[in-house]
């Protein structure tokens, strides 16, 4: 059928091998595709399954032979969120605390097979196992067991070789240039856990462990009384506002506004977000935090920023914090990037995330955070030392 090509093949992690199993086409054939779902049926747990899951998109019609077969009800998982309808990063019907089996055809590095244990555990669903086709053995079992995922697979790739050479499927010298690619290709080490040291994380993780919320407020409010009001009512149960001073009506006074918030913040304990997603060179966007009309680093803890300018805009808050120290304040201001908007059309594609996630592992210490709906990759949503703000 044409599923194992020789050639020269750029795979997800970037690297460039000699082999590719697609295992896409499959869907062409119904007695092969029955064939392997049976046969990964026999590798599934012996009990207290409650949900099978592929990865999108090669294990989807595996996955759902195995739902048919055994009568276990399926999830899908979404690589993106539709624009439209209900919007679900996950299909189906499920409940809090059910065990989910994860379906795959390939495994490499086991970052796809990551991001949807990831999506499931979100969503209040246990996962611990996954159940792949093919290994190729370059580190995706240690990885995703340091996920706590244990994986059980048909073939690891040396396996497979072995068995179409031995058919004849495959010339000697096929074999070999294979079998020297995999023993010579080292598995991707397994990454230890950023530190993110902004002082704004250890006051936010005080904040939700005392006020038990993880609740922050968007205060678009155009009336400087209305929003002074609101925040006095809501701060004891809030560990952040957000709020963009800039759309305040014009006959507001800025500093008493400013005076009011800090006020609030220290009588409700609650961190002060301006929402201004800062997007320029470095010097401008250290003007604009610490000149102005708002001098944002005076009283702010964090600012909302996009990646687009790339380093400069993190270079100017460290800037910022240095000159603030100079002039005798122990105030500090963080960054929380915009990785992802929810605006309908929005341009922040899973490229754009990739180098938002790139920039954000340079500057773990001035990043307080990052804006988005679905998980970065390279980041576990479960640790405690990640700040996901979700719209």
């Amino acid at each position: 059928m044409g599923v194992v090509k020789f050639g020269k093949y750029q795979l997800k992690s970037g690297i460039i091998s000699p082999i590719y199993v697609d295992l896409r086409i499959l869907i062409s054939s119904p007695k092969f595709m029955d064939e392997i779902a049976q046969s990964l049926i026999a590798l599934l747990p012996n009990n207290g399954i409650d949900l099978i899951c592929g990865v999108p998109y090669a294990a989807l019609p595996i996955a759902a032979c195995i739902s048919v077969r055994k009568n276990i009800p399926m999830v899908m998982c979404r690589k993106e969120a539709k624009s439209y309808g209900t919007k679900q990063m996950i299909e189906g019907i499920w409940k809090n605390g059910q065990n989910c089996v994860i379906i795959e055809d390939v495994v490499t590095s086991g970052s796809s097979v990551s991001s949807v244990a990831q999506l499931l555990r979100q969503s209040g669903i246990y996962t611990e196992h996954a159940i792949i086709i093919i290994d190729r053995e370059q580190g995706g079992p240690a990885y995703l067991k340091n996920h706590n995922i244990k994986i059980a697979s048909l073939f690891t790739l040396t396996e497979l070789l072995e068995i179409l050479h031995q058919e004849n499927r495959i010339t000697k010298e096929q074999f070999d240039e294979t079998n020297l690619f995999i023993h010579n290709s080292p598995a991707p080490k397994i990454p230890s856990e950023l530190k993110f040291t902004c002082s704004q994380l250890d006051r936010l993780n005080q904040i939700i462990q005392s006020k038990q919320s993880r609740l922050c407020v968007a205060m678009d409010i155009l009336d400087p009384t209305k929003l002074l009001q609101l925040t006095d009512e809501i701060g004891l149960e809030v560990c952040a506002i957000k709020l963009h001073l800039d759309i305040l009506l014009s006959n507001t006074n800025p500093e008493m506004i400013i005076q009011g918030l800090c006020n609030l913040s220290v009588k409700h304990g609650f961190l002060i977000i301006e929402d201004r997603k800062l997007a320029d060179i470095g010097q401008t966007v250290y003007n604009q935090l610490f000149h102005g009309v708002y001098r944002i680093a005076e009283w702010c803890d964090m600012v909302t920023v996009h990646c687009l300018p790339g380093p400069g805009v993190f270079d100017a808050f460290r800037k910022v914090n240095q000159k603030l120290l100079e002039n005798g304040k122990h105030h500090q201001i963080s960054a929380l990037v915009v990785a992802e908007m929810s605006c309908q059309g929005a341009l922040t594609t899973d490229s754009y995330k990739d180098q938002c996630t790139s920039l954000i592992k340079m500057n773990t210490d001035i990043i307080g955070g990052f804006v988005a709906q679905h998980p970065l990759s390279g980041f576990d949503i479960c640790s405690s030392n990640i700040s996901y703000w979700v719209p």
